[in-house]
């Protein structure tokens, strides 16, 4: 996940085991909707090629580029 989620970017991110930073980032969203709204859109937009059969495309890929000539 760590490849994909970035703090402000497209998730707001907390530690593990943090409850109270947990509950300050889900009130975060819940009263700033213009940024709910804005990483729910980034996060949608860049995982449109991060499918399953997307990732299995660019390994085929490169199994096909390792192959001797």
């Amino acid at each position: 996940l760590r490849e994909v989620l970035r703090h402000g970017h497209n998730a707001l991110l907390v530690p593990p085991d943090d409850e109270r930073a947990l509950a300050s980032a889900i009130r975060c969203l819940l009263s700033d909707h213009e940024l709910a709204e804005r990483l729910a859109r980034t996060a949608r937009d860049e995982v449109t090629d991060r499918t399953w059969k997307q990732r299995a495309v660019r390994i085929m890929e490169f199994l096909d580029l390792a192959q001797p000539a």
